[in-house]
């Protein structure tokens, strides 16, 4: 009987061992799967590369003589059909078909579509790789929510902040998103803090960037200067970027892409950071405007900038160590290894003296991530700034072309120059991950920036 009794006590406890080892093995998987699916989903970071083609969830709308699902089944079949349209007429592309409607996407709420509008949609996609059927409905001067913690709301920050040129670079961008960014600037931003708006051109080929887009930039310049510079021939984004800073007289060059959204309160917390020490760079918490319905979504405070080993941008989660440090305090800037690229001040002659942006790259792709080792080894820092809020459109796949040569080559050849200047031995595990950047080593010379980093005294890697 005891015997009998002790042999039930040990299955019971193995039982118990083993239910708790199944809940801690189901806990630990649905955690995985959520971390993946947040990395996977929320890509945000300025755009480096190929990235998977866009898919998108479309609501299911019932239309006539269909149920839901069947009206899915036209959508779906409508946007495998399009995704293969690679051209578009030149009456499609320099038509502008702004016109907003009343109350869609106000407060940064999502727009629903009924079907028709779905597949409207769906034929213009491919232009912007964004929903252009929606943003030209949207209002360029649409409300948003403040999106700030309340202690942010509450900083007073100091009365002698600098002045700030804002350059923002585009490329046959949307007229909708590019005038929405300006408005959101201007609207949001203290008049007396915004020295100058520089929007340099990059060769764009629509029509309705040119007199249309100047007589809308002519009545906001009223209220702020605005400069245009039209580059002749396509240049990319690196050296487009270092036009509009040689063009800039503030004591702050703000970067900013075109296809964005700023909040209340964007500007003076990055601007606090550089009065404090003109060798802090920060970048806003860039949140989330949905590429289909533009919704605009809060962005996740706890991720920092990193990289893998492919030399890629990737967001990780902080270390638990910096999390519970900022429990009492979560207006605090966040120190960050990288910077996602698209969004970020810095002091100019700060920028001036660090070597601008490396102008032997080209077009885009890597220069954030030299910019940011560049910062972090010659005695700078790159920092989030919670209390900034900056939304941004992003992108599953580009809709620019790399003239004269292919992205990846053109990424390769920037890569390469990141690595072989910043990364000393660990130069070789970018190397394992890219041969073909490997056998660009000696046909590119780099011994300017090698230079440049002596001369800045910089650090090592590692």
């Amino acid at each position: 009987m005891l015997s009998g009794a002790r042999a039930k006590k040990r299955l019971k406890k193995r039982i118990l061992l083993l239910l708790i080892l199944l809940g801690f093995l189901l806990a630990w998987s649905v955690l995985t799967f959520l971390i993946l699916y947040i990395q996977d989903t929320v890509v945000i970071g300025h755009y480096n590369g190929n990235l998977p083609k866009d898919k998108h969830n479309f609501t299911q709308v019932i239309g006539d003589g269909m149920d839901g699902h069947d009206a899915l089944d036209v959508i779906t079949m409508m946007r495998g059909l399009i995704d293969h349209q690679v051209y578009f007429s030149i009456e499609e592309l320099d038509t502008n078909n702004y016109s907003p409607i009343d109350g869609w996407g106000e407060k940064g709420r999502s727009v629903t579509m009924n079907m028709t509008e779905e597949i409207e949609s769906l034929k213009t996609f491919g232009i912007n790789q964004f929903n252009l059927f929606v943003s030209d409905r949207v209002f360029v001067r649409r409300s948003l929510p403040d999106m700030r913690r309340r202690e942010c709301r509450s900083i007073q920050y100091r009365v002698d902040l600098p002045s700030t040129s804002i350059i923002i670079v585009f490329h046959n961008e949307a007229f909708s998103t590019l005038l929405r960014s300006v408005n959101s600037i201007i609207s949001r931003s203290p008049s007396h803090l915004l020295k100058e708006i520089i929007i340099v051109d990059d060769f764009s080929k629509r029509a309705f960037l040119r007199s249309p887009l100047e007589d809308e930039l002519a009545v906001l310049s009223t209220r702020v200067p605005i400069k245009v510079i039209r580059s002749k021939e396509r240049i990319g984004l690196i050296r487009a970027r270092m036009i509009g800073a040689n063009h800039a007289s503030g004591d702050v060059l703000t970067f900013l892409d075109s296809h964005i959204e700023c909040t209340e309160g964007w500007l003076e917390p990055m601007l606090a950071r550089i009065k404090e020490d003109r060798k802090n760079v920060p970048c806003p918490i860039i949140d989330v405007i949905n590429d289909n319905t533009f919704a605009y979504q809060k962005g996740i405070e706890q991720f920092r900038g990193g990289f893998n080993w492919n030399l890629q941008f990737r967001w990780y989660s902080m270390p638990s160590d910096m999390i519970h440090a900022r429990v009492g305090d979560h207006t605090q800037p966040i120190q960050s290894p990288t910077m996602a690229g698209g969004l970020f001040s810095m002091d100019r002659r700060y920028f001036e003296e660090l070597g601008a942006y490396d102008p032997g790259m080209d077009i885009w792709g890597g220069e954030n991530l030299e910019m940011s080792f560049r910062i972090w080894q010659c005695g700078g820092r790159v920092e989030i700034v919670p209390c900034s809020h900056v939304g941004h459109i992003f992108r599953k796949s580009s809709p620019h072309d790399f003239p004269g040569r292919t992205s990846g080559s053109i990424l390769n050849a920037n890569l390469m120059r990141v690595a072989e200047v910043w990364m000393d031995e660990w130069k070789w595990l970018f190397y394992k991950t890219a041969p073909q950047a490997l056998k660009m080593r000696d046909s590119i010379d780099v011994s300017e920036r090698i230079e440049l980093r002596k001369k800045l005294r910089c650090k090592s890697f590692k």
